[in-house]
């Protein structure tokens, strides 16, 4: 025997199917707006780059105020330090997840000598209003790139220790402050960003650090080489 639902009975199950195709609506186009960003590396090397004449001279009065000591007594806050070899890259939507072969433990609470570490550089890609990608570094050294070395200066990551017994290998995220916390070892930069030239992420492949001049950039070298050769 069947049994005829009331108006309001079905006035309510209407309601209910128009919510939840709504909400599975916005999933899946949620997933696609953001998995064509994670998936694609193309999207990544074509981000533009989001700095203008203003960051350009934040920037390059900032490193030309660094000298060796006061680099060196920030980067000594870091806890965890090492030399790596970085041998996988991966971009995602707010950071650069790296995996990275560690070389020499510099200073930790552990030794990874030897071992693969995960490590994290907050350095934003995003979708702007304009719905263009872009490349918006928040410090002033690129993303590592694979089968290079680099001096890093790092903060492990604070989980619990049921967490902590998932993970295939510790964690760890790149310093975020006012001198490159990525050094890599072959540091010599030959030549400084050019906003006009440098359009988007790719063009800046051969780029360690962000500087707009040639002082800034002769500071940089000569405090990263000292840095590196002090660790």
């Amino acid at each position: 025997m069947s049994t005829k639902l009331s108006k309001s009975q079905i006035f309510a199950l209407i309601i209910c199917t128009f919510l939840v195709v709504s909400a599975l609506i916005l999933a899946i186009t949620t997933k696609f707006s953001y998995s064509d960003i994670s998936l694609y590396d193309n999207s990544y090397q074509n981000a533009k780059i989001a700095l203008n004449e203003e960051n350009k001279q934040a920037i390059d009065s900032q490193l030309l105020s660094l000298d060796f000591e006061s680099a060196k007594m920030i980067l000594d806050e870091y806890n965890s330090v090492f030399k790596v070899e970085c041998i996988q890259t991966e971009h995602c939507y707010n950071c650069t997840k790296y995996i990275c072969r560690v070389i020499d433990t510099i200073k930790n609470d552990v030794n990874e000598n030897g071992k693969s570490i995960v490590v994290y550089h907050w350095n934003f890609f995003e979708v702007g209003i304009d719905n263009e990608f872009y490349f918006n570094p928040i410090d002033y050294h690129m993303p590592m790139r694979n089968n290079k070395e680099y001096l890093i200066f790092t903060v492990k990551k604070d989980y619990c220790d049921e967490y902590l017994d998932t993970l295939n290998y510790n964690e760890y995220s790149l310093g975020l402050n006012n001198i490159p916390t990525s050094l890599a070892i072959d540091n010599q930069q030959s030549r400084y960003i050019d906003l006009k030239k440098d359009t988007i992420f790719s063009s800046l492949n051969d780029i360690n650090y962000i500087c707009f001049s040639n002082e800034a950039l002769e500071k940089i070298n000569d405090i990263s080489e000292k840095i590196i050769n002090h660790y």
